[in-house]
């Protein structure tokens, strides 16, 4: 089950187009193990959007000035 979910999150990062620079580690909880490969790609891309490291987000989206 472990290297079947760890070569499916490779295929969903590899599917988001990520900014260069930035290595990405991912923790999977236990449910990510019954998720199917959709989910598990839309969850991927969601994380990477609000980590803005993927490319369609925006350099500064989302951050506030201190």
């Amino acid at each position: 089950v472990r290297n079947r979910l760890k070569r499916r999150l490779r295929v969903a990062v590899r599917k988001i187009s990520l900014r260069e620079g930035f290595d990405v580690v991912l923790v999977a909880r236990s449910g990510a193990a019954s998720a199917d490969f959709e989910g598990l790609c839309r969850s991927v891309k969601r994380l990477s959007e609000r980590a803005r490291i993927s490319e369609s987000s925006g350099e500064g989206s989302g951050l506030r000035s201190a």
